[in-house]
């Protein structure tokens, strides 16, 4: 992947990690970019 300019960049933003969505569609696929991609980097709290 091309590493992108300064003036793309002014064009993007922070994802927002309080969005949710009501379609089921986008929920599964939510989870399993989770699973896939994210679980491990941030483990469970044990206590």
């Amino acid at each position: 992947m091309k590493a992108k300019t300064n003036k793309q960049l002014e064009h993007s933003r922070p994802f927002d990690v309080h969005k949710w969505s009501d379609y089921p569609e986008v929920n599964t696929w939510v989870d399993q970019l989770w699973k896939d991609y994210l679980a491990s980097e941030y483990p469970e709290a044990t206590t």
